[in-house]
């Protein structure tokens, strides 16, 4: 009884406190807004007139879709989609630890999150944490759940693809995640010969590392001279960058 009220009192805070209006939270957002606005328009997934290289597309056009459904200027629902999407992850975690380790595991996943300032910090700006956090959970949940007992149900996998797939289309460091699970299912494969690692190794392959390598060879094909890119990035949160600042 008391777990399922202490989450819709935390969903309530994060929906009462997200904004009214814009935050104006640097580049980040002003761009992902921009890039939005094009789309809107009909300029297709571009910013300052080029071909946008960086940010995945996910949460541009989400915010792209709330602009065509009800006004560019729709500052409260771009807000509360994002309070909506980070409490989602807090529960998602939450719920998770207190079936895994008990009411101990809970608590401990939600004063870790809690007392992280980004995860609360960006769940009141128009950027890609919330979205990213039940997104990358939800992958890592469902691996642990198919890895443990050697085999999934078919909707876990084709979940388990699903969310590989959207988390690179989110965020850059989604690059690191996958690679993780490829290695993770990799592993189990190569231990047991259990084709369930096997599936998930593909998986995270296929369709998160495969957009990954699409959205890196695009910036060499529509704008190779940009600045930032998406590949620059990824190096960094590999640990291949020589780069020790931006």
């Amino acid at each position: 009884f008391l777990w399922p009220v202490a989450w819709l009192l935390t969903a309530a805070v994060y929906l009462a406190t997200a904004p009214r209006v814009w935050q104006c939270e640097g580049v980040d957002e002003i761009e992902y807004l921009s890039l939005a606005h094009s789309l809107v328009r009909g300029y297709g997934y571009t910013i300052y007139g080029a071909p946008h290289v960086l940010y995945p597309p996910l949460f541009a056009s989400l915010l792209s879709v709330i602009m065509r459904l009800i006004d560019v200027h729709a500052w409260r629902a771009m807000y509360m989609m994002n309070a909506i999407l980070g409490v989602s992850g807090l529960i998602l975690i939450g719920t998770w630890m207190r079936r895994r380790f008990g009411a101990a595991g809970q608590w401990a996943a939600w004063f870790m999150l809690f007392s992280y300032y980004p995860w609360s910090f960006n769940s009141r700006f128009l950027m890609t944490e919330p979205l990213f956090l039940p997104l990358s959970f939800t992958a890592l949940i469902l691996a642990w759940r198919i890895l443990e007992r050697n085999g999934g149900r078919a909707w876990e996998y084709l979940l388990f693809g699903l969310v590989c797939f959207l988390g690179a289309m989110t965020r850059a460091a989604a690059v690191s995640l996958n690679m993780a699970l490829v290695v993770a299912g990799g592993v189990r494969w190569l231990t047991t010969r259990r084709r369930a690692g096997l599936a998930v190794a593909l998986l995270a392959l296929v369709l998160g590392i495969g957009f990954f390598t699409y959205w890196s060879a695009r910036a060499e094909i529509v704008n190779p001279e940009a600045v930032e890119s998406h590949w620059r990035w990824a190096r960094k949160y590999l640990g291949f960058s020589s780069e020790t600042d931006g």
